[in-house]
């Protein structure tokens, strides 16, 4: 019996791993939301306020505009 609930541990982990990170399936959105959180923590409150941070979704249509 402990052989047998080692191996289904062996399978089920992995596949478990792969189902908690389907929701990181973007990884250019994370890098640039990484990179857009570390510049936020280093701006004044209220240079926020009067210049808020590019969403990734509009970085991506201004890259997309730009590109041939």
């Amino acid at each position: 019996m402990t052989r047998v609930r080692r191996s289904m541990a062996t399978v089920l982990a992995p596949s478990a791993l792969l189902v908690a990170m389907a929701g990181c399936a973007d990884p250019a959105r994370n890098v640039y939301e990484g990179v857009r959180t570390s510049g936020d923590a280093t701006r004044s409150p209220v240079e926020k306020a009067t210049q808020p941070s590019q969403t990734y979704e509009d970085y991506e249509r201004e890259r997309r505009a730009k590109s041939p």
